[in-house]
């Protein structure tokens, strides 16, 4: 419950309170470094609400940016666990995160543009 409300504080649900979003941000950051908060953040559906956010673009740009540098130190962290329990669900996780990888894709190639959404692209 406390991630997923952490969680919350990155999406557009939280429009309005900078403060909150970097509080967050700062929290879930530090959790990614903790093993056992880490079993928690790679969970698929704990993964698929992080990318969620991350993906949402324009409805969440205040926080956009501390939810995808929080996805990407998640994803850094996969470098860096060599623990037994890490190891089984590396697999299950990095195939959550592959689900999602052409709208953070598409994501990024907006961020890279300046957030111009208003130009017609051709898939």
């Amino acid at each position: 419950m406390v991630v997923n409300a952490l969680i919350e504080n990155l999406s557009k649900s939280n429009k309005d309170d900078l403060h909150k979003t970097l509080n967050a941000s700062t929290i879930l950051c530090e959790f990614a470094e903790n093993e056992s908060f880490f079993q928690i953040l790679t969970q698929p559906e704990v993964v698929r609400n992080i990318v969620n956010v991350v993906i949402s673009t324009d409805a969440n740009s205040q926080n956009q940016s501390y939810a995808l540098n929080f996805l990407t130190q998640i994803i850094t962290q996969y470098c860096e666990q060599d623990i037994s329990f890490f190891k089984n669900r590396k697999e299950e996780t990095l195939d959550t995160i592959m689900d999602y990888f052409p709208d953070l894709c598409y994501n990024a190639l907006l961020i890279l543009r300046g957030g111009n959404t208003q130009a017609t692209y051709v898939n």
